[in-house]
């Protein structure tokens, strides 16, 4: 049931970006965390639930990453609501380092078959 969820909410998530990204720069950051939470809720899913070790290392080690965006993703979308300015600044790049790391940690995982 929480797969049909998720990619439900993947769908509305998109179509809030599609809609809402040229007038409103801050709904980016909100539609890109609601994906984010999405992509958790398929990920803890098929690592718990699914018996699949083919969907296991799939999701587990090419999508996890992902997951580390939640907190920085909230973080920028209430901060462009408070300051009523959505752009981005330099040292938003120091939120992005755990996701980063545990992306190249991940890579040579994501580069062999």
């Amino acid at each position: 049931m929480i797969v049909y969820l998720s990619i439900t909410g993947i769908f509305i998530s998109a179509i809030l970006l599609y809609y809402n990204a040229a007038n409103y720069k801050s709904s980016i950051y909100l539609g890109l965390y609601f994906m984010t939470v999405c992509f958790y809720g398929i990920n803890q899913q098929v690592v718990l639930w699914s018996n699949s070790v083919f969907w296991i290392s799939i999701i587990a080690t090419n999508f996890t990453f992902l997951l580390y965006l939640i907190g920085p993703l909230s973080y920028l979308y209430i901060r462009s609501i408070v300051s009523d300015d959505a752009r981005l600044k330099k040292t938003d790049v120091l939120h992005l380092i755990p996701m980063l790391i545990f992306l190249l940690a991940s890579v040579p995982y994501i580069l062999t078959s």
